[in-house]
């Protein structure tokens, strides 16, 4: 009952960092002590199934908790005080990135790496091009077909599971985030539906392929990753505040660096126990 009860807390706060740029499910899963055995599960989901599913079943219940909690008070936020949630999403993000330098570098660094990071850098700013294209400025419920909401799904789905990474920023800048939160939190099953078909098929056709790169390729996949949170700044990016905003928005800007930066020193903290 005890182990239930922690995998269900857990879950808990891993369902609110999941709407958090910058931090994600996956950061979160490893500082928990998580991330191996839920990346095990959905590589290998039938060895040691009854086990498994004692695992599986509170930390699903405890994401779901916490993600329903907290994903009002961020389509409020983003509804209401827009630029000044941006800003604090924005230090989120940028105070990550040194968790993402020493998960990348956690096995050593090789110079062939950078490449990578260069490559996917360039690649995701010629997507964040094509995306401004797409923007809709106040997107409603009602604008989000069934292929859309199960492409978005996917998107966020792909975060959560790779570490260190959050795909949460590209649904924010899409200006779709807000609108499929109501949708959840309204419990509109038109919108659930698509975006967790999205979602789960994302994370389980891609656990084994995940599972594969991370064990035999570390180093180029977590340099694609840091090249990806580079160039996410540049979508989290809501342009300069004016008047009061100037004073609120810097001081939540650090407000969010700091935080995620000290999250940084926890994870490298644990990492060392795990050695």
């Amino acid at each position: 009952m005890k182990t239930l009860l922690i995998d269900l807390i857990h879950g808990i706060i891993i369902g609110i960092t999941g709407l958090i740029p910058g931090f994600g499910m996956g950061v979160c899963a490893i500082i928990l002590k998580k991330y191996d055995r839920v990346m095990a599960i959905l590589a290998h989901p039938f060895k040691d199934f009854k086990n498994n599913l004692k695992f599986v079943v509170p930390t699903v219940i405890g994401i779901a908790i916490g993600m329903y909690t907290f994903m009002g008070i961020v389509e409020f936020f983003l509804k209401n005080y827009h630029i000044q949630t941006m800003y604090l999403f924005l230090g989120f993000a940028l105070g990550g990135l040194p968790l993402v330098f020493k998960q990348a570098n956690k096995k050593g660094f090789k110079r062939i790496y950078v490449p990578t990071l260069i490559i996917t850098t360039i690649i995701m700013i010629i997507v964040i091009i094509y995306m401004n294209s797409l923007k809709i400025e106040g997107l409603e419920i009602s604008d989000l077909s069934f292929i859309s909401l199960i492409i978005y799904g996917g998107i966020y789905g792909f975060g959560a599971i790779m570490p260190s990474m959050t795909t949460m920023n590209i649904l924010i800048y899409l200006g779709v985030l807000a609108p499929m939160l109501a949708g959840i939190r309204a419990m509109n099953f038109n919108i659930i539906l698509p975006a967790a078909i999205g979602y789960f098929s994302v994370i389980i056709l891609t656990a084994k392929f995940l599972n594969y790169m991370f064990e035999n390729h570390y180093g180029y996949m977590y340099y694609g990753i840091l090249g990806f949170a580079i160039s996410s700044l540049i979508m989290l990016f809501p342009g300069f505040p004016r008047g009061i905003n100037v004073f609120i928005c810097y001081s939540l800007f650090v407000i969010g660096f700091v935080s995620l930066y000290n999250v940084s020193k926890i994870n490298k903290k644990n990492a060392e126990k795990l050695g």
